[in-house]
């Protein structure tokens, strides 16, 4: 799934796997037309035009990127709205996104990218713009077509109960480092690097006396644009150490299916 994130912009470093396989550096045109075009993004207001119908918007992408169908893209599209209950499609299929609310434009938006046929979908915050009620009726969608299409998500959030609901695996990033990461469950459950704390202790939880684990401070984040010596969480983790101001920590495992960056663990 990583190899959508990656062809968004210039690699700096790191290999990148599909399907068992290394993905070249350098793709032609073609390639990264085909990985750009399974993204479902955040931003329901600007994604889609708002000069177009529905029905515009989801027959481009299929002529856009060349999809060959085994039946007319009119009854695929149907078909593919009336799966994401948008239905009647009818209702629809003659709108401008400006007549949608937020939860049929980002049905609109997913309808978008299953038109093309993907076996993996980058989904980019598809739950930020949306009230607690729409956002379960999203999740639960994403799961049904998961279980129906065999589809793999890379799914980026800021929020970790959407997360919890919906992922096999967890992969926590802080200023663009990788510092924590396994199996959902385990790492919900048992967080060990002080920003996966941070994040769980923002994750309203009635009953529970005290945040959990250890709370970073209240420091500002390193400035990326002028580059970060040694661990990029030193500055607001509670743990740091002198080694921590000149060594990037490596990844170790701390369990079966769980691992973690951070100088504490090696320390301890």
């Amino acid at each position: 799934m990583i190899q959508v994130l990656a062809y968004l912009g210039a690699r700096s470093g790191g290999e990148i796997t599909l399907g068992g396989e290394p993905v070249p550096v350098r793709l032609n045109a073609a390639a990264l037309d085909r990985l750009r075009q399974l993204i479902v993004l955040r931003d329901l207001f600007g994604v889609l035009n708002p000069h177009y119908l529905v029905e515009y918007l989801l027959k481009r992408p299929i002529f856009n990127y060349c999809i060959q169908t085994q039946e007319p893209i009119l009854e695929l599209i149907v078909k593919t709205v009336e799966t994401v209950e948008l239905s009647p499609y009818r209702d629809f299929m003659g709108k401008y996104p400006n007549e949608l609310s937020r939860g049929q434009r980002q049905r609109v938006v997913i309808v978008r990218a299953l038109v093309t046929q993907p076996e993996v979908i980058l989904a980019d915050g598809p739950t930020s713009m949306l009230d607690v009620f729409i956002r379960m009726s999203i999740l639960d969608l994403l799961e049904k077509l998961q279980a129906e299409r065999h589809l793999s998500y890379l799914f980026i959030t800021h929020d970790l109960a959407s997360t919890r609901y919906i992922s096999d695996h967890l992969l926590v990033m802080y200023a663009g480092h990788a510092v924590e990461g396994g199996e959902t469950g385990e790492v919900v459950q048992h967080p060990l690097h002080p920003y996966t704390q941070l994040l769980l202790s923002a994750v309203p939880r009635p009953g529970r006396p005290d945040p959990i684990g250890v709370i970073a401070s209240s420091a500002e984040p390193p400035n990326l644009s002028t580059g970060c010596q040694g661990c990029v969480f030193q500055s607001r983790c509670p743990l740091a150490m002198a080694r921590c101001t000149t060594e990037i920590p490596q990844a170790q495992e701390v369990g079966s299916d769980h691992w973690m960056a951070c100088h504490a663990i090696s320390s301890a």
